[in-house]
């Protein structure tokens, strides 16, 4: 997880706008996890 957010940093390094974009993808990555612990979680309780 960690290293794709890394991978996906390097690639938009020589935008202008990185930062952004770079906080966009961010938001992005921690809702994919949550969601994905939502659905161990879930798995959990059945």
């Amino acid at each position: 997880m960690v290293k794709r957010i890394i991978d996906m940093k390097i690639v938009l390094f020589p935008v202008p706008n990185q930062s952004y974009f770079f906080n966009l993808l961010l938001k992005i990555q921690l809702s994919i996890l949550i969601y994905e612990k939502g659905i161990i979680a879930r798995k959990r309780l059945k």
